[in-house]
């Protein structure tokens, strides 16, 4: 089935359409779902959530720009507005520590050999709010201005959530390198 066949069984409510779709797209989802929240019902929870606003919204979509963007931005929305909804932190948030103005963020040798399930992992050891502005700046692209926007924090607060989740990171990965050090060092 094609594509364009398959939305206008969809916007038809077909189901093997529907099915299709869902079998076409579902990595997509899994992968967005899955740097939000490390829990596997939460990650279902999130997938089928999206989902669901797809073929909710199915003929609002635009043939003019490719499905899979449109398909990832409401995933991306849907996992923000679930972190919004069962967000417990303080939403007024003090910045004192200085901001590191550098956004590049600049990969070692150690960090670039890290497999896709590594980098999951350390990523959901950092706290939600960091991990969901790490994701969207430096993973879906968006700017500090939109991430303000998406989260309800001012951008001065996602740079500083950006940049204590990059030395997060930094820490941790540092921390993993000397475990794999200590457990060669076992070895020889």
């Amino acid at each position: 089935m094609q594509i364009d066949e398959i939305i206008a069984g969809c916007i038809r409510k077909d189901r093997r359409s529907q099915n299709a779709l869902y079998k076409a797209f579902y990595p997509l989802l899994h992968n967005i779902a899955s740097r939000y929240s490390a829990s596997q019902n939460q990650i279902s929870h999130l997938i089928n959530t999206s989902f669901f606003k797809v073929l909710k919204s199915i003929n609002n979509y635009d043939s003019q720009f490719a499905l899979a963007t449109w398909i990832r931005n409401i995933a991306i929305n849907t996992s923000i507005d679930e972190y919004r909804k069962n967000a417990s932190y303080e939403r007024k948030i003090v910045v004192t520590e200085d901001l590191d103005e550098d956004e590049n963020l600049v990969l070692n040798e150690g960090e670039q050999n890290l497999e896709e399930s590594d980098v999951l992992e350390l990523l959901h050891r950092l706290p939600a709010i960091n991990k969901n502005v790490l994701n969207l700046f430096v993973i879906d692209g968006y700017s500090h201005k939109e991430i303000a926007k998406l989260l309800k924090i001012s951008e001065g607060v996602s740079r500083w959530h950006l940049n204590r989740a990059r030395r997060m990171m930094k820490t941790l990965l540092e921390e993993r390198q000397r475990n794999e050090n200590f457990k060669r060092s076992l070895i020889k």
